[in-house]
């Protein structure tokens, strides 16, 4: 993973390569030299594809959102969704709801984020694996430390 500059959320076999991604390997997004080359991504693939998922969560920081999926610049551009949007919206509202206003925002990773990222895990169990719920929480500091 970071030992070989690689960031790790950007080395999944969903839309892997793309323009949300890098091949400079001085750049903090990149990918690898293939999906799935580096230890902790194969890690993950291996341990999800043999669970039958119903939901999975991804931690990040940076900003105070819930995002569903999808994040990746062919996803952007064709505005794809996930069947279940909706729902992993809603349930996002809910958990949004009991966190006493922690989070700002509640969307599609697309529709709030003003750049793609390719090849990540979030997309990848959503749309290789199928995973009905995959979210991704965006935390950082306390509520109101970012404008977002």
């Amino acid at each position: 993973g970071m030992a070989n500059s690689v960031d790790v959320n950007r080395n999944f076999d969903w839309e892997w390569g793309g323009p949300g991604s890098s091949g400079n390997k001085k750049s903090e997004e990149y990918r690898g030299e293939q999906a799935f080359s580096e230890p902790e991504s194969r890690f993950v693939r291996d341990i999800a594809s043999k669970s039958q998922l119903d939901a999975y969560l991804s931690m990040h920081t940076g900003a105070q959102y819930i995002f569903t999926p999808y994040g990746d610049s062919k996803s952007k551009r064709t505005k794809r969704r996930h069947p279940l949007t909706s729902e992993q919206i809603s349930l996002g509202n809910a958990m949004w709801s009991a966190t006493d206003g922690f989070f700002t925002g509640v969307g599609t990773v697309n529709d709030m984020n003003d750049y793609t990222a390719d090849g990540t895990i979030a997309d990848w169990i959503s749309g290789v694996l199928k995973v009905p719920f995959s979210l991704t929480f965006e935390l950082y500091g306390v509520p109101g430390d970012l404008p977002n």
